[in-house]
C-alpha cells in the first residue's frame, strides 16, 4: 500500500489528505536532465479506488484541480467520474516528497471489456515541448501497463475512445503504438492482438516493465 499526502493550499480550512493505492507492478518512465541527457527512474503502475475511499475520491479531485490548465479539466473530471464503474489506474513516481499532483504523471480507466475511456497526463508534460519536458512518456507506459492488464482476460479486444476533440498529436500517438481506427467510428482506436504483443515487448524491453501482481 502506498500512502501519499498532499500539498494543500493557501487554505487554512483545507486538510491534508490521505492518499493510497495498490501498487501492481514496478514500472520506469524516462526522465530527461538540462543538457538532454536521458535516464530511466523508476515508478509504480497503481491502482486507485476513488469508489470505495472518500481519501482517493478527494484526491483525484484535488490532482484536477491542480492539472486545470490547458483545458483537460473537462477530460480529467469524466475520466475519475467513470472510475466509480470502471477501475482507476495510474503511474506514480517513487519520490515520496514529491506532492501528490506531482508524484502521479498519468490516470486512466479501464472497465472489465477492456474499454478504455480516458487517458490523462499531467499537462506539465503533456503539453511541455518534448525535449524540455522533465519526464517523457508516461502516457507510452501506462498504455502499456492497461495492454498487459487486458492480457489477463479472456477479452481479444482492447480500445479507447478518443475524446471529440479534433488533435492530430493525440492521433498520432495512437498510431505511433501501434493502434488502429475503427472504421465507421473514428473516435475509437483499438489494438489488434499481434500489434498489440508487439508493443508490450518492445516496452517491456525498453521501461523494463515489471509483471502485474495482486496483493494478497
Amino acid at each position: 500500500m502506498l500512502n501519499v499526502s498532499a500539498i494543500a493550499p493557501n487554505n487554512s480550512a483545507y486538510k491534508r489528505q490521505a492518499f493510497s493505492s495498490v501498487k501492481l507492478a514496478d514500472v520506469h518512465v524516462k526522465k530527461v536532465d538540462k543538457n538532454g541527457k536521458e535516464t530511466l527512474i523508476p515508478a509504480h503502475f497503481t491502482r486507485l479506488d476513488p469508489k470505495n475511499s472518500p481519501e482517493d475520491e478527494k484526491a483525484i479531485k484535488f490532482i484536477i484541480k491542480k492539472w486545470d490548465k490547458n483545458n483537460i479539466s473537462q477530460m480529467a473530471h469524466e475520466t475519475a467520474k467513470a472510475s466509480l464503474i470502471d477501475e482507476l489506474y495510474g503511474i506514480e513516481l517513487t519520490d515520496k516528497k514529491a506532492p501528490l499532483e506531482k508524484r502521479l504523471v498519468t490516470f486512466a480507466n479501464m472497465d472489465k471489456y477492456n474499454y478504455i475511456n480516458g487517458l490523462v497526463v499531467n499537462p506539465k508534460y503533456r503539453y511541455t515541448p518534448r525535449g524540455k519536458r522533465e519526464i517523457q512518456d508516461c502516457g507510452k507506459v501506462m498504455m502499456a501497463m492497461l495492454a498487459k492488464r487486458a492480457q489477463t482476460r479472456d477479452i481479444e479486444t482492447f480500445s479507447l475512445r478518443l475524446w471529440p476533440i479534433e488533435d492530430t498529436e493525440v492521433k498520432t500517438f495512437y498510431y505511433r503504438i501501434g493502434m488502429e481506427e475503427y472504421p465507421k467510428y473514428k473516435q475509437f482506436f483499438y489494438f489488434k492482438p499481434d500489434k498489440m504483443n508487439a508493443f508490450i515487448d518492445n516496452m517491456n524491453r525498453d521501461y523494463k516493465l515489471g509483471e502485474i501482481n495482486e496483493p494478497a
